[in-house]
C-alpha cells in the first residue's frame, strides 16, 4: 500500500444522502463537499458515487452553480453511506502487475449498522469502473473485517494501528484475532513488515478507535500525533500513552521515529453525544493537503505546523464544523487512488 502522499490517478468519495447521518446538517455538509471538490479536481480527478439520479442531479446542480469544473466524474450506484474510507477498496501496488490494484475486506458498519448490503457492493463497482483487479482478501479461510480509517502507512513497511480498534470486545470486528492474525492481514495484503500498536483512539469516536483521528505518517519515519490539554483529563492521559509508545518504537533496523505533537480542537456534541474532530483526519492529495477546521483556536496552529512539515505541499483547510456530527471528515470521505 504506497503512502498517501504518494501519486494519486484518482481521490473517490461519495455524495452524502442521507439525512440521518448529519441529523439537521445535511445541506451544510452536500456544500462543504463542493469545497472539498473544488480544491481536490483542481490537482488531481474526482470520482464521485452518487446513491441515484436525485443525488447525481444535487451533486451536478451545486458543482455548477459555484462554477466547480476542474477533472470530475460522476457514477451513479446505490451506496448505504458515503464513507468510503472504511466501505471501499484499499490501492495497492503488486510487484508482478504492471499496475494498480485493488484489494477489499469485509464491511460490517463498524459494528454499528446492519444496512450494508449496499456498501459491500462498493469495492467491485470502483474495481470495475476504475478498470483495475480487485483481490477479496482472505485469512484462515474468512474474509476478515478491515476499515481503511483503521490503519496508516510509511509505504515502506510500516502500519500504525491501534488495540482498542482491532483487539477490543467493544464493536468487536474479528472475534478471537490476535495480533499475529492482523500483522499477518497486513504483511500479505498490504505489504506492511512492521505495526505500531497504539493502545487508544479519541474519546467520542464512534468507530472505536479509528487511527486516522490520532496519528498520521507525514513521511516516512515522521509522524503527527494528537494530544490533549490536561483538564480534559481522560483524553489526555490516553493520548499521553500513544506518544510515549511512539517514541519508544524502533524499526527493525533499529531507526527511531520522529513524533511532532498535534493539539486537538475542542470537542464537539450534539443531542448529548460527543464528536471526536481532530486535525489528524486530513487528506494528502496530489501536492496538496486538505486540513479539516472547526472554528476553533487552534485551526490557525494546526495549519501553520503541519505547512511546516509537508514544505512541497499546498496546505488547506475545509471548515468541517457540520461534517464532524456524521462522525468524521475528510479522511474519511476519501479513497485514494494510486498510479
Amino acid at each position: 500500500m504506497p503512502a498517501e502522499w504518494e501519486q494519486h490517478r484518482a481521490t473517490w468519495i461519495a455524495w452524502p444522502y442521507l439525512e440521518s447521518d448529519f441529523p439537521g446538517k445535511i445541506d451544510a455538509v452536500r456544500w462543504a463537499y463542493c469545497e472539498f471538490v473544488r480544491h481536490l479536481s483542481r490537482v488531481e480527478r474526482v470520482e464521485i458515487l452518487c446513491h441515484n439520479q436525485d443525488v447525481a442531479h444535487d451533486a451536478r446542480t451545486r458543482l455548477n452553480r459555484l462554477q466547480i469544473t476542474g477533472d470530475i466524474q460522476i457514477h451513479q450506484t446505490p451506496y448505504n453511506r458515503s464513507w468510503l474510507r472504511d466501505s471501499g477498496p484499499i490501492g495497492v501496488l503488486r510487484t508482478n502487475n504492471a499496475k494498480p490494484s485493488w484489494v477489499s475486506f469485509l464491511f460490517t458498519g463498524w459494528e454499528t449498522f446492519t444496512d450494508t448490503a449496499l456498501d459491500q457492493q462498493i469495492p467491485d463497482f470502483i474495481a470495475r469502473t476504475s478498470a483495475r483487479d480487485l483481490e477479496a482478501i482472505q485469512v484462515h479461510g474468512r474474509k476478515p473485517v478491515l476499515e481503511g480509517g483503521m490503519l496508516d502507512v510509511s509505504g515502506d513497511g510500516l502500519i500504525l494501528v491501534t488495540e482498542e480498534c482491532l483487539l477490543s470486545e467493544q464493536q468487536q470486528r474479528n472475534a478471537n484475532f490476535t495480533k499475529s492474525d492482523y500483522e499477518e492481514v497486513f504483511a500479505s495484503a498490504l505489504g506492511a513488515t512492521s505495526t505500531i500498536w497504539l493502545k487508544y483512539g479519541l474519546i467520542g469516536d464512534d468507530t472505536h478507535g479509528h487511527i486516522d483521528n490520532v496519528a498520521r505518517f507525514i513521511d516516512r519515519r515522521t509522524v503527527v500525533v494528537a494530544a490533549a490539554e490536561e483538564q480534559d483529563r481522560q483524553q489526555y492521559e490516553r493520548l499521553q500513552e500513544n506518544i510515549a509508545a511512539l517514541r519508544a518504537f524502533r524499526t527493525p533496523t533499529g531507526e527511531a521515529l520522529t513524533v511532532v505533537e498535534l493539539p486537538l480542537p475542542e470537542s464537539r456534541y450534539c443531542d448529548g453525544a460527543r464528536f471526536a474532530p481532530s486535525y489528524l483526519n486530513f487528506y494528502f492529495a496530489n501536492s496538496l493537503l486538505l486540513v479539516p477546521t472547526y472554528n476553533d483556536i487552534n485551526d490557525r496552529y494546526a495549519l501553520g505546523k503541519l505547512a511546516a512539515l509537508c514544505p512541497h505541499h499546498k496546505v488547506v483547510g475545509i471548515h468541517c464544523g457540520d461534517w464532524i456530527i456524521g462522525g468524521g471528515s475528510l479522511h474519511c470521505s476519501t479513497q485514494q487512488e494510486p498510479y
